[in-house]
């Protein structure tokens, strides 16, 4: 499963935040780390790796939301999508 979001309009706090409260249904978000590629070079190749205060915490999000496991934290693929998975999802682009 991945994320989509806008990943040309967005900072990369705007990402982190998203992913953050996106995946914070899940448990107590400890750390994002962003990996991002260029737009035209992406292809699927961005990701994230999250990492929750516990095993069960990851295990839940790995299983819904993630692909992996990387190190102590669920690696989750990003998907630039203009329009983002949904609008309403979506950070504000507070231009900065």
């Amino acid at each position: 499963m991945v994320l989509e979001l806008n990943l040309h309009e967005l900072t990369l706090r705007q990402i982190s935040e998203f992913i953050k409260n996106k995946c914070s249904q899940y448990g107590t978000v400890l750390s994002v780390s962003l990996r991002l590629f260029p737009i035209s070079a992406d292809q699927g190749k961005s990701f994230a790796v999250i990492e929750m205060s516990s095993p069960e915490e990851n295990a839940k999000l790995r299983e819904t939301v993630g692909d992996g496991y990387f190190a102590e934290g669920v690696v989750v693929h990003l998907v630039h999508n203009p329009e983002g998975a949904d609008s309403s999802d979506q950070p504000p682009n507070t231009g900065g």
